[in-house]
């Protein structure tokens, strides 16, 4: 199945170049972004069939959209497919989760960290309770905890957050340099 699913995704990446308008602002470069943006526009039509396939592939494209500046386009790819797989899937689901991360990443940096605060507890505590490797998910939850709880009177929710989320990040990085890809949080318990 995984061996599958990369070819799935290895020809929509593929195919997303040969779809570039040759005739795109007369012969200009055409932008990563513009690229994406068009690759967004196909995630239902082939990958509509399996809802962890089509959040994945949308998380790599608002990932991508985060990292070309476009935080807002990033923000609707994710929370459009998020709307319509995550009654698909199981809540605790390791794909939706990381669906979720991303959906964290793009709110941050657009600004709008606030609209899904409620939320957070609850993500943390599923991205806690999972077997899969979400280490890197399970930091910027607690980050963003500790960003939404230093708006308010008390600090101490926040430094907590914080230092929960710092303690991770480092065994993240040790993980990293003593055995190469992340393995499960439960490892590093």
């Amino acid at each position: 199945i995984d061996q599958r699913r990369a070819e799935q995704v290895k020809a929509f990446l593929a195919s997303i170049f040969v779809d570039i308008d040759p005739n795109y602002g007369q012969g200009a470069r055409v932008p990563a972004s513009a690229i994406l943006l068009k690759a967004s526009s196909r995630i239902d039509n082939e990958f509509g069939a399996d809802p962890r396939l089509a959040l994945e592939v949308a998380a790599f494209v608002s990932n991508g959209l985060f990292e070309t500046n476009e935080s807002k386009s990033g923000l609707y790819v994710i929370e459009a497919a998020l709307k319509r797989y995550e009654s698909r899937l199981s809540s605790s689901d390791p794909q939706l989760l990381r669906a979720r991360g991303s959906e964290l990443r793009a709110h941050a940096a657009a600004g709008t960290l606030s609209l899904i605060a409620g939320k957070l507890p609850e993500l943390i505590a599923k991205l806690r309770a999972t077997d899969a490797p979400l280490t890197e998910e399970l930091v910027l939850a607690l980050i963003s905890l500790a960003n939404v709880e230093s708006w308010s009177e008390s600090m101490q929710p926040a430094v907590a957050a914080a230092a929960e989320a710092a303690a991770w990040a480092i065994t993240l990085a040790r993980m990293r340099v003593s055995t190469g890809p992340v393995g499960s949080r439960r490892d590093c318990a």
